[in-house]
């Protein structure tokens, strides 16, 4: 017996865990949060389109974000390699308070006393009046004891400065270290949007495996309700003895077969579902109850063809993120040589200052500040090899940037026509398999007919049966490989994300 929830996903990429937790996104969480069930069941379906679902994780996704604060980071970087084509102030104020030595106060004091001690002497041995001489010893002895009280203990010391500089040419860094930095930037941005390239990706794979799911519970119902009658009709004739009851056991056991294969496809559908949600970023993982997602259409002719090669390299070239992200990149590893062939230049720096400083008082006037203006090169005449080595790092990082660009412009290729042969097996497959969901469905009427007017054995019916439902598994499964392929394909050329742009940009603004 075959179970459809387990047919191989031909056609179909489901995106990495890793690529899966990038595209988290948050969406329906307040209309999940209160309503109980009978209100959700009562509540009108909620159609989530897989553009709805995209829009919700480009504008909420917490990864995202985290990214797009890189992206700021980055421009503020470049604000910062800016500065320094503006010239530096700095102004410096300073306060010290130093406790001389008792040495050298005892040596000042002992100085003031035998100053004293000859003054004395002098004043004595002059042949003056008396009346003069005492005066003249009592102004020493004043003098004296002022001078010695005067010693200090400690020196406060004040000084205050204004300095003013510009590096008139420092060998064209400032240049190379601004130009790095923009293209840092631009790199920063291309990855940004490389992620929201690959998470556009994994939303739609993961969105076209819920669809799959769902299609795989109507289908499996749909053979429940097929038993079921049959069931019933065996069931019937069983009672008036036209029925073996080997023939009702056949259909009992069918029944419960579909039954099982209804439980377990509603189980797949809940988990893609749970999925789903997770990646919406919904607190619960669970989605509203009311939310349907669109019903799986039959594919348009323009789904049909297959497009050109050539044309979609030129757009994936001229769009693709991460090939701008390897460009900037060459840019950078680039203007990294100009910034290693600085040092071999001199140094010239001009620079103006204003300064002043006192003792024991911090108070200033006009009278205290002395100007200085000057001008100053610098040239590193010898570096151990250091600066030859460095310039060498860089050029050899500007060679491996250019083979990762060429790289990435091989892999580019390689995605498209991987893409390109997935997109074409997949429309072969959808018009093989709907052609044999024609031949499939009529040869299981027929079955049924000729079984119920007793010209066909029963395990002919049970196969016919089989065949109908892995039958219409396939188309389905063919139906959505066609629509994942289309996906592939447009998100190899960043078609998705110039797409996404286009329709957020035409929006209408929020009042």
């Amino acid at each position: 017996m075959i179970s459809v929830l387990h047919l191989p996903c031909r056609g179909i990429r489901f995106p990495s865990r890793l690529v899966m937790v990038a595209a988290a996104f948050s969406l329906l969480a307040g209309a999940a949060g209160h309503a109980t069930d009978s209100q959700q069941e009562d509540a009108p379906e909620m159609v989530l389109t897989l553009e709805m679902a995209q829009q919700r994780a480009l504008a909420d996704n917490p990864t995202l974000h985290a990214v797009e604060k890189r992206v700021a980071q980055a421009a503020e970087q470049v604000r910062q390699a800016r500065a320094a084509f503006f010239p530096g102030v700095e102004v410096d104020w300073r306060t010290t308070h130093t406790r001389l030595p008792e040495r050298e106060r005892r040596a000042a004091r002992d100085e003031i006393r035998g100053g004293f001690l000859a003054s004395m002497s002098r004043s004595l041995s002059m042949p003056t009046s008396s009346l003069h001489t005492a005066a003249s010893v009592a102004g020493n002895i004043a003098q004296s004891s002022a001078a010695y009280n005067a010693v200090p203990d400690s020196v406060d010391n004040y000084s205050v400065g204004i300095t003013v500089g510009y590096v008139l040419f420092n060998g064209f860094a400032r240049k190379h270290t601004h130009a790095m930095a923009r293209f840092g930037e631009q790199e920063t941005r291309a990855a940004a949007d490389e992620a929201r390239r690959l998470m556009l990706e994994a939303v739609a794979q993961t969105y076209y495996g819920a669809q799959l799911a769902r299609e795989q519970v109507t289908i499996t119902a749909a053979d429940e309700t097929f038993n079921a009658r049959l069931l019933e009709e065996a069931r019937a004739r069983n009672r008036v003895g036209e029925a073996s009851r080997s023939e009702v056991l056949n259909f009992e056991v069918r029944y419960r077969a579909s039954q099982s294969q209804r439980i377990g496809a509603e189980q797949d559908s809940r988990l893609a579902l749970i999925a789903l949600a997770a990646l919406m970023g919904i607190e619960q993982a669970e989605l509203p109850a009311n939310t349907v997602l669109t019903p799986l259409e039959p594919e348009t002719d323009g789904e049909m063809t297959l497009p050109a090669f050539d044309t979609l390299l030129e757009r994936a070239r001229e769009t693709r993120p991460d090939l701008e992200r390897s460009r900037q990149e060459t840019n950078r590893a680039a203007a990294n040589i100009g910034l290693q062939q600085a040092p071999y230049y001199p140094a010239v720096t001009a620079f103006a200052a204003k300064e002043a400083s006192r003792v024991g008082s911090g108070s200033f006037d006009s009278d205290d500040f002395a100007a200085t203006v000057g001008v100053g090169l610098s040239y590193e005449l010898f570096a151990g090899g250091r600066r030859r080595a460095a310039l060498a790092e860089a050029r050899q990082g500007k060679r491996e940037a250019t083979h990762r660009l060429h790289a990435a412009e091989i892999a580019v290729a390689e995605e498209l026509r991987e893409a390109l042969v997935r997109l074409e097996s997949a429309q072969q497959q959808l018009q093989l398999q709907a052609e044999n969901a024609v031949y499939v469905k009529e040869n299981r009427d027929m079955a049924e007919k000729e079984f119920q007017a007793g010209l066909s054995s029963l395990a002919l019916l049970n196969q016919a049966q089989r065949d109908l439902v892995e039958a219409q598994a396939l188309l389905a499964l063919a139906r959505v490989s066609l629509r994942a392929a289309w996906h592939e394909l447009r998100t190899a050329t960043a078609e998705t994300l110039t797409a996404m742009s286009d329709h957020v940009d035409a929006s209408p603004a929020d009042d």
